[in-house]
């Protein structure tokens, strides 16, 4: 799993160096990523801000002290309307975005407890011209309790 997720982010840096050096939206930052991971992810859906669960839309509970909420992950990989098939959902924020990580962090436990998403993975993804070695992104994985370490 890792070193397939860490593939698509190279393969990111690598082919599209000009949307992280000029931090272009993030939206097409991840749709380009999108690509990458439906590479190393064959006969799996990998979606952008996918937004149902089965046939409903995905709502979790990210805030305890609200309702429910409906959510839109910056990226899945699934099967569409099997949530058995849930493998992994991402969010991805640019370096240059000052908001804090933790609705992030919610939500991405929120897809793994409520939605049975196996993996999550929540990237700062280091924007504006760097040497390559500094742009290396930092993956901060939330796994289930069971889940265990995730397979190569």
């Amino acid at each position: 799993m890792d070193a397939r997720v860490r593939c698509a982010f190279d393969a990111l840096e690598h082919r599209d160096l000009h949307l992280l050096e000029n931090d272009a939206n993030e939206r097409t930052i991840c749709a380009r990523l999108a690509m990458y991971l439906q590479s190393v992810f064959p006969g799996y859906d990998v979606d952008v801000e996918y937004n149902r669960h089965g046939m409903d839309p995905k709502r979790i509970g990210v805030n305890p002290a609200r309702d429910e909420e409906l959510v839109y992950p910056d990226l899945v990989v699934h099967h569409r309307g099997n949530d058995d098939c849930n493998l992994l959902v991402i969010e991805v924020k640019k370096s240059s975005n000052p908001e804090t990580r933790r609705r992030d962090r919610a939500k991405l436990e929120g897809c793994v407890e409520q939605v049975k998403y196996r993996f999550a993975v929540l990237v700062d993804l280091r924007v504006g011209v760097l040497p390559t070695a500094r742009r290396r992104e930092q993956l901060d994985r939330v796994h289930p309790p069971s889940a265990g370490t995730p397979p190569s």
